[in-house]
């Protein structure tokens, strides 16, 4: 209970700090050999999904079932949306230069949509849709893992807005 509650804003200020760091490496490495880009993929990746684990960990639990019309699921702050959009540019630029990436974009945008209290249902729509898009014909590559955790992030928010 309150150690979660004190965690949340130490660890967001580890994350702010983490993404300056990372806003400095893209910055000042335009020209980065291939590790150096992985690595900054994987940052950028880590910082999204540690802050979707914090929103995540300030939502209540979900409502029974007969209260689903109901939209008791708080948006992110203010400070959490900003980050967290700094941070999903950040990657949209990473994946300019390495197209596997951008399933991870499509999600962290509709992971972003949910922070901002977009309604679930449409999101996975939207959601499913890129990543289709994205596999084209006969192509797989990867996206149905994206696309189950697109559908585990929309499902969770889907308690909480209805449809």
């Amino acid at each position: 209970g309150c150690a979660k509650a004190e965690s949340g804003p130490a660890s967001l200020t580890i994350c702010e700090k983490a993404s300056g760091y990372l806003q400095d490496s893209l910055a000042t490495t335009p020209a980065s050999s291939s590790i150096d880009k992985a690595v900054q993929l994987f940052l950028c990746d880590l910082l999204l999904v540690v802050r979707t684990s914090l929103w995540r960990q300030q939502q209540p639990p979900a409502p029974a079932p007969a209260a689903q019309g109901t939209s008791s699921r708080p948006q992110a702050s203010a400070l959490e949306l900003r980050g967290f959009q700094r941070d999903l540019s950040s990657l949209r630029r990473l994946a300019q230069s390495f197209r596997p990436a951008m399933r991870r974009v499509f999600l962290h945008e509709a992971t972003a949509r949910l922070m901002a209290g977009a309604s679930p249902t449409r999101t996975h729509q939207l959601l499913d849709r890129s990543l289709r898009r994205r596999a084209g014909p006969g192509g797989k590559g990867g996206e149905g893992a994206a696309a189950d955790q697109g559908c585990a992030v929309c499902s969770a928010g889907k308690g909480a807005h209805g449809m």
